[in-house]
């Protein structure tokens, strides 16, 4: 349940975008969407000849939303963009979800992620001093995020 005039934030696939809309819209009010602009080496969506450079990020409410602090829809993710050894493939810059949190959340909230992959927003939700509960079909995946967050420094 999220709580009334909370965001749900949802990373998405440019690809699909018009179903996520669709999907989000039938039970949360659309507020925003915002960009992940990203570095290095990019996706070629061969059948559209298009080299994707950003990611989109949907921003939808529980009823009304209620502003709390500015959100910055422009994001720039860290790195070269190349993945390291040992990466989930669809591991996600830290940088970007680190900023989302703090925009969205305050310190002490709860975060919760039902695709937690390798734990890019737990990670994000340990930094900010955020709560988190988050779940994965992917042992293996969640296996990684385990280790990420025990990995980081505190």
């Amino acid at each position: 349940m999220l709580k009334p005039g909370r965001l749900c934030v949802v990373y998405c696939g440019k690809h699909v975008l018009p179903q996520y809309f669709e999907r989000l819209g039938e039970h949360l009010e659309y507020m925003w969407t915002a960009a992940v602009f990203l570095p290095g080496r990019h996706n070629l969506f061969h059948r559209k000849r298009i080299f994707g450079r950003w990611r989109p990020v949907a921003m939808f409410s529980a009823g009304p939303y209620e502003a709390r602090i500015p959100i910055v829809d422009a994001l720039w993710a860290e790195g070269s963009g190349l993945k390291e050894l040992g990466d989930h493939p669809w591991q996600q810059a830290a940088v970007p979800f680190e900023r989302l949190v703090e925009m969205t959340t305050k310190p002490g909230e709860l975060v919760v992620d039902p695709f937690l992959g390798s734990g890019t927003t737990a990670k994000a939700c340990t930094t900010t001093g955020r709560r988190l509960i988050g779940v994965d079909v992917d042992p293996g995946a969640t296996a990684l995020a385990h280790e990420r967050l025990r990995s980081a420094p505190q």
